[in-house]
């Protein structure tokens, strides 16, 4: 009877040792799962990061092929009208020449800058902060040359020697204006990335902390 006994207790034992390695073991397939699930959140969130970027950065080509079009143009023009009226002494006109290449130099400077800051910053660490010289500095310039475009067409004098420089300002406007909507529309889809991202990140905190609280609430 002894022997029989002390099997049938050696026997409970290595089944309650089973058990609790079972247990054990389905606890780290648990953290195990979680973390499997984290790393696979977190590279879906980078996926869509990366895809988010890619399609905007395809929107963005077109937007900088323009720019590199009203940038380059009018300063050579403006350059050109400025060195002939130096060259003939027109007079008083040089120093309107002389402010209008001053305007398309300076504005043209800023658009740069603020293309450089999309295409490194915005675009690359979805920051939509980035956006904001470029869509300053195209807004002033659009308003700029919507006022100047008005002020030639109400004035006669003006409009007999400058009325293609109004049609110019105007289709820079109405194409300055679809870009400022571009990027508008950028700056709510990355703020929108942004704060996915964040709401994310929060998940993905909480889930360890609750995983381990389980473990150790468990006997």
């Amino acid at each position: 009877m002894a022997p029989s006994i002390q099997t049938s207790i050696q026997r409970s034992i290595l089944s309650t040792n089973r058990l609790s390695l079972d247990g054990g073991t389905g606890n780290g397939g648990e953290s195990s799962k979680g973390i499997r699930d984290q790393s696979r959140k977190n590279d879906l969130k980078n996926e869509a990061g990366r895809e988010l970027a890619t399609s905007l950065s395809t929107v963005f080509v077109i937007v900088y092929l323009q720019e590199a079009a009203w940038i380059c143009a009018p300063l050579i023009i403006s350059l050109n009208v400025l060195l002939h009226s130096f060259l003939r002494d027109i007079g008083q006109e040089k120093i309107l020449f002389g402010f209008a290449f001053g305007f398309f130099f300076v504005t043209a400077l800023s658009s740069v800058i603020g293309l450089w800051c999309i295409h490194s910053r915005a675009l690359a660490k979805l920051q939509q902060m980035y956006l904001l010289p470029f869509f300053v500095t195209k807004a002033i310039r659009i308003c700029v040359l919507m006022i100047v475009a008005i002020y030639i067409c109400i004035d006669n004098e003006r409009r007999k020697w400058y009325f293609y420089v109004s049609l110019y300002a105007a289709f820079e406007s109405l194409a300055g204006i679809v870009v400022l909507e571009i990027v508008y529309r950028s700056w709510k889809y990355l703020r929108k990335a942004k704060k996915q991202k964040n709401r994310e990140v929060e998940v993905l905190w909480r889930e360890p902390k609750t995983s381990i609280r389980s473990s150790q609430s468990i006997p």
